[in-house]
């Protein structure tokens, strides 16, 4: 059984699968009958690292449906969490050990990292209007519906289902608003176990032995970025983490107003050679550019669950610092 990497341009396509399902659980603490559509998202938001959890979901998009299973542990302090293509080739992700400190982009608002970066609550309040519009039942379970609707033609709305007795996320709905409302990915449990201890192999790779778990590296700090600059961004979305390659030159830098989010993939090898394109794949999308540093040419792919216009302007915007 094969292992996924957490890199490139496949990876962007995973992360921004799991993040558009909202992978994220709550306290075990039931929601009050009536609560403000803020404290809902938060609530739900927040309690995602701290609760065990396994179950089976599907997820749509590009006209094509898959089943995986999740198993989420938080032990000692640490996350770990094992992801399984129940269909098509067999395939797997593992992710082992990391602090539950640790932010990754794209995870911001869904994992709760949110509360503790710069973006805050009200930034997305800026940008999207919360509204819970009644109740509903999924996998058994009974759900509060919270929509999400952005006030910009910038960037996706949502459809959250929140689990009344754990706050859970069962549901999550990528929404197309403009010209007219299109649903663009759709995740939904179809069975869930909350709050049971796992046993430690539930966690393994079917092909690892006992050994010190691998960790998904934290961001790295942002604050003193020069080397690229983006000279157009919708407005509330900021960097949130810079990853270097190995390769000279390549590196890849997220952005994210606390709920949308896309990548800025800057390659001097491989990309290159790749034609001008521009590619869709249910809300994902990816727009192509060329750019120069030091005299060296790059290829620019800006990834991401937001609009083609968007993408492809942000990607034609993307500089070199000639004032570092």
């Amino acid at each position: 059984m094969s292992k996924l990497r957490t890199n490139g341009l496949n990876a962007v396509f995973l992360i921004a699968c799991m993040v558009a399902m909202g992978l994220v659980s709550a306290t075990a603490s039931a929601m009050p009958e009536s609560m403000p559509a803020q404290e809902l998202l938060k609530r739900m938001a927040e309690a995602g690292r701290n609760l065990n959890y396994q179950g089976t979901f599907t997820y749509e998009h590009g006209g094509a449906m898959k089943s995986f299973r999740i198993t989420h542990n938080v032990s000692g302090g640490k996350e770990y969490e094992r992801l399984e293509y129940m269909n098509g080739p067999q395939a797997e992700v593992v992710r082992s050990g990391n602090p539950l400190a640790c932010e990754r982009a794209g995870d911001l608002l869904l994992r709760g990292a949110i509360v503790e970066s710069g973006i805050g609550y009200g930034n997305l309040e800026k940008h999207y209007q919360l509204q819970i519009k009644g109740a509903d039942r999924v996998a058994g379970r009974s759900v509060t519906e919270l929509h999400v609707i952005p006030k910009d033609q910038m960037r996706y709305g949502y459809v959250l289902s929140v689990d009344k007795e754990s706050s859970l996320l069962l549901r999550a709905m990528l929404v197309a608003t403009s010209p007219k409302q299109v649903v663009l990915e759709r995740f939904e449990f179809v069975q869930i176990e909350i709050g049971d201890e796992l046993a430690e192999d539930q966690l393994l790779s079917s092909n690892d032995l006992p050994e010190e778990p691998g960790t998904v590296p934290c961001d790295e700090e942002v604050q003193d970025y020069q080397k690229w600059r983006v000279s157009w961004l919708p407005e509330g979305f900021v960097l949130t983490a810079v990853h270097e390659g190995d390769l000279d030159g390549a590196e890849t830098l997220v952005f994210t107003d606390g709920l949308s989010f896309f990548s800025i993939f800057i390659d001097a090898g491989e990309g290159l050679k790749m034609p001008s394109l521009r590619a869709k794949r249910g809300a994902t999308v990816a727009a192509m550019a060329r750019a120069k540093y030091q005299s060296k040419d790059f290829a620019i792919c800006v990834v991401g669950e937001i609009p083609m216009a968007v993408a492809t302007r942000i990607a034609r915007s993307v500089q070199a610092n000639t004032n570092r």
